[in-house]
């Protein structure tokens, strides 16, 4: 039996994309107006959504009744007062906190302060948006991503996610797939178009690096190190990472939609990578990583260590992360 065919588990994935889709306050509006007596059709009207979407997350046992996990102690327990402290004071730099604690005696990883630090950065205010408003039927938003979970036989696995979002009636379709190829990605389509009950006349991708991608490129769900990554590549540098004694940090943030593959401690300087299946300077890639205004020192990974760029002092240069 394939680890997928357990109800329990496409349930509990179901219920992580749908925690995802929704906002913390239109979940708790869901079960507000669902405990006051409204119908789904009401909450769904009231709130923006799809009603098969609110029908789904009232369904859904998982997200009514989350799992409480245990805590393990951490080596930065001891050290925890005094990153509170330094924060309090406007140091959020993990790079400065780092090096201040190892002087304290602290032997844990870069990524472990960085965890702790990174929920408890003070919020910058948000830039106010314009919501884009199409007509019925113009043009559906497709996210294509990755969820992690732990099968039957408690081995950790990854299934690829897609989700299609109609622009006007926020209607939506869920599936998971075990593959990310482009027969994939191209099924998906068609199952969504079918349960949607048409076509739109355009569809916008969330995630480029994936649409992107041509059948010799296909992304290949790689574990190492207990983390899931996206392709092949990206396992591959982080490895590399390791062997050079580089800390770092997958996915760590967003930043005006582009969110970096990975943070990482070079020489005392905080860095920023995108990884890249290329040999040659992709200056597509170049321009929006700079647009996101990070306002770091910013790398772009290719296909190894010969083929890599690195942002610094106003301008790009190729560097051989070899020497």
């Amino acid at each position: 039996m394939s680890h997928l065919d357990s109800e329990g588990i496409i349930a509990r994935l179901l219920a992580e994309v749908l925690e995802r889709l929704l906002r913390g306050g239109e979940v708790k509006q869901i079960y507000e107006m669902k405990g006051a007596g409204h119908s789904a059709r009401e909450i769904a009207r009231e709130l923006g959504l799809a009603r098969n979407t609110v029908l789904r997350y009232l369904k859904s046992p998982e997200a009514m009744h989350p799992k409480a996990r245990s805590r393990r102690g951490s080596k930065l327990d001891p050290y925890a007062e005094h990153i509170d402290r330094r924060m309090g004071e406007g140091l959020e730099n993990c790079v400065v906190l780092l090096r201040e604690l190892r002087e304290l005696g602290y032997d844990g990883r870069y990524t472990i302060l960085s965890e702790y630090v990174r929920p408890r950065r003070r919020r910058r205010q948000p830039e106010a948006t314009m919501r884009f408003e199409t007509g019925p039927g113009e043009q559906a938003q497709v996210d294509w991503g990755s969820l992690s979970y732990r099968s039957e036989d408690g081995k950790r696995r990854s299934v690829w996610v897609f989700v299609m979002t109609m622009g006007y009636s926020r209607a939506c379709y869920v599936e998971l797939v075990r593959r990310a190829d482009t027969a994939a990605f191209i099924q998906c389509h068609v199952n969504a178009f079918e349960y949607l009950g048409g076509v739109p006349r355009r569809c916008l991708y969330d995630n480029a690096k994936v649409v992107t991608l041509g059948p010799e490129q296909t992304p290949v769900i790689t574990e190492y190190g207990g983390t899931t990554f996206r392709s092949q590549l990206e396992a591959r540098w982080a490895a590399y990472f390791d062997r050079r004694g580089i800390a770092w940090e997958y996915e760590p943030a967003q930043f005006n939609g582009w969110t970096p593959d990975f943070r990482l401690v070079l020489g005392g300087d905080e860095a920023y990578a995108e990884v890249k299946p290329v040999t040659e300077f992709p200056m597509d890639v170049a321009q929006r990583v700079l647009h996101a205004g990070c306002g770091a020192v910013v790398l772009i990974l290719g296909n190894g260590p010969r083929h890599a760029w690195l942002y610094r002092d106003g301008g790009w240069r190729s560097t051989d992360l070899t020497t």
